[in-house]
């Protein structure tokens, strides 16, 4: 059969290969995600580079990218400036009075043939602010509320006050080139400017040339094996012929590391995979009723895994020199009110993080000449489940529902074994052992 082409089969025809050609256009313009550029949905404008990289209100800037085409607004750490002139690859803006140093954002407005989106350059822009404070040192680069933190620069008695990210500092005093305060209950975890207010107007640090991170730590975890009585201790396992602070150690004990600081946690013995598996001499605390950390994690920012970390010192002893295995299993725990695979048991709800020493080169830790680690473990990397089938994920746990803590080693080979551990904490905001 032969179809009879009409004018209306054209404007079909037509109007498909428009659709085609559009579709085509804006998925090429999407593919491309130049490094540097947080994108979001859309047609995000990418922005390649700005120049100047520092400039004080009232001076021009030029964004140079790609998709500026109805460019509506460009803002600077929020505050919204004066566009100049745009095409679709170039923007002029002038730098708005009161902007402070940060993200520069680029937003560009939708019409019936252009789908506009807002676009993030990931390099922080300087805002220079003539007669405003000049930071050139933190010290210490993070602390809990409560600390005592010292600010040394220049410029810094015109200093009116300051806040850690939104929080008001306590205990201010300001001189000509130092400025100390105190970090405020209240002040979120993780990384955070300074902002200042002077009598030349407000101003802020870079996080990325001066970083300040305000952190909490689980006193209750915290587990160092100076005091008389620990936190954590270790029960009766067939494989484990010495196990306990180091101070009480039978010499005979193998593997026995130089100490890192002060006392530290000690199991040794014999594995045997036949007898346990991998798994042998596990470490741990006694189990605590359902909501006993959840004060810890009491917040947007605590519940985030990214922002909470595992930290401890830890020693393998000698490995045999071609075993690639997993050497620890550091076990979160959630024994009260979950069975996820459902057989009858929460003594399997956990999530685990497994070190091998190829994984600990990757993430940038190294032994010192005694063959301690330092190591801070972001709780998303716990990743091994205890549930059969993998059901457990932090999709299911909740940090607030954290019951204990469990150390073991996990060697998957049959002879001398010891594992070694020292200052244990759970923290929020920042590592306290950062990738060297």
């Amino acid at each position: 059969m032969f179809f009879k082409v009409t004018k209306k089969s054209n404007i079909i025809k037509f109007s498909l290969s428009f659709l085609l050609l559009v579709f085509g256009l804006v998925s090429c313009f999407e593919d491309a995600e130049p490094d540097g550029i947080i994108r979001g949905t859309g047609r995000v404008p990418a922005v390649f580079s700005f120049e100047p990289d520092t400039a004080e209100p009232g001076q021009e800037v030029t964004l140079t990218g790609k998709g500026f085409t109805n460019t509506t607004s460009v803002t600077f750490n929020g505050t919204e400036g004066t566009i100049i002139s745009n095409t679709d690859d170039t923007v002029v803006v002038t730098v708005p009075e009161g902007a402070t140093s940060g993200k520069i954002a680029i937003t560009t407005n939708t019409t019936p043939t252009f789908r506009g989106d807002t676009g993030v350059f990931v390099e922080n822009f300087t805002i220079f602010i003539p007669g405003a404070p000049i930071v050139n040192e933190i010290s210490p680069i993070a602390g809990q509320p409560g600390d005592l933190i010292t600010l040394t620069g220049s410029q810094m008695n015109a200093v009116t006050s300051l806040k850690v990210g939104d929080v008001e500092v306590n205990d201010l005093t300001v001189s000509k080139d130092e400025i100390t305060f105190t970090i405020a209950e209240g002040s979120l975890p993780g990384l955070n400017t300074l902002e200042f207010v002077s009598s030349v107007g407000p101003s802020n640090t870079n996080t990325e040339e001066n970083p300040f991170f305000v952190y909490e730590i689980l006193e209750s975890i915290t587990e160092t094996f100076d005091a008389d009585e620990n936190v954590l201790s270790h029960g009766f396992d067939r494989e484990v012929a010495f196990s306990g602070v180091n101070t009480v150690l039978d010499p005979s004990a193998p593997f026995i590391p130089e100490s890192i600081d002060n006392n530290f946690y000690y199991v040794g013995g014999t594995s045997d995979t036949s007898d346990s598996g991998a798994f042998i001499g596990l470490i741990g605390n006694s189990q605590k009723e359902l909501g006993f950390y959840a004060d810890f994690f009491n917040n947007e920012e605590s519940q985030d895994i990214t922002n909470v970390y595992f930290n401890m010192d830890v020693n393998f002893g000698d490995v045999p020199v071609d075993y690639t295995g997993e050497l620890a299993g550091i076990r979160m725990r959630f024994d009260v009110g979950y069975d996820l695979d459902s057989d009858g048991s929460s003594t399997d709800e956990f999530m685990e993080y497994r070190p091998t020493l190829e994984d600990l080169d990757e993430k940038g830790f190294v032994a010192n000449a005694d063959g301690w680690y330092s190591i801070s473990i972001r709780m998303d990397q716990f990743e091994n489940s205890g549930p059969r089938g993998n059901v457990g994920t932090w999709d299911v746990y909740q940090l607030e529902d954290l019951t204990r803590i469990a150390i073991a080693a996990r060697r998957g080979y049959d002879g001398p074994f010891a594992l070694s551990i020292d200052n244990i904490s759970i923290t929020k905001g920042r590592p306290i052992n950062p990738i060297q």
